[in-house]
């Protein structure tokens, strides 16, 4: 379309940019963190942290600091807020329609059909060593330095394959790489969080 005729159907929804449409592009939110769907605001929590929208088969999902809201796709319904002890920093939706989330620590979690959080696994990331480890021996400060400023940015579904893509930054080096998680569930062990 054109410029003018879009311009005569054009609402205005926030006086705010709008950072990202969910997948099923009904869904948007703007840089005060405020959900919006069907010209109304459907949350507002106060936190001005941006999130990551999903829109699966039948849930809304808003993934926003260390908590993942869950709405009814459909009537827009709150249904729940699922809470995490760390900050969640990438999130995407398999091949099944559930909701794999990654939390800061580089822990992949999952969000199963009953809305519980599970650990699907740990990711390799030179970010996760522990306090012993990093007060033992200054020597190797300098050479851990580098590594520890690698952070998870995103997950990615792999089309037409169960795995999923982690796409990895880091900043010091400015490099960023692609590693593939498997997700069959059968050779997953699970614990609930």
């Amino acid at each position: 379309k054109s410029l003018i005729s879009d311009s005569e159907n054009t609402r205005k929804y926030s006086d705010y940019p709008i950072l990202e449409i969910a997948t099923d592009s009904k869904h948007f939110f703007d840089s005060q963190g405020r959900i919006f769907s069907n010209e109304k605001i459907i949350l507002d929590d106060g936190i001005l942290q941006s999130c990551r929208l999903i829109a699966s088969a039948n849930h809304l999902f808003a993934i926003k600091h260390t908590s993942i809201y869950v709405f009814d796709l459909k009537t827009d319904k709150f249904i729940t807020k699922v809470s995490h002890n760390e900050l969640l920093c990438a999130a995407e939706s398999d091949h099944e329609d559930n909701l794999i989330i990654c939390s800061e620590s580089g822990s992949l979690l999952k969000l199963d059909s009953a809305l519980k959080l599970k650990e699907l696994r740990e990711i390799d990331s030179s970010e996760n060593v522990s306090e012993d480890e990093d007060n033992e021996g200054n020597e190797d400060s300098d050479q851990e330095a580098p590594e520890k400023n690698e952070r998870i940015f995103a997950l990615i579904r792999k089309p037409g394959s169960s795995e999923i893509l982690i796409l990895k930054v880091d900043s010091t080096n400015r490099r960023a790489y692609i590693e593939e998680v498997p997700l069959r569930s059968s050779g997953i062990s699970v614990s609930t969080q």
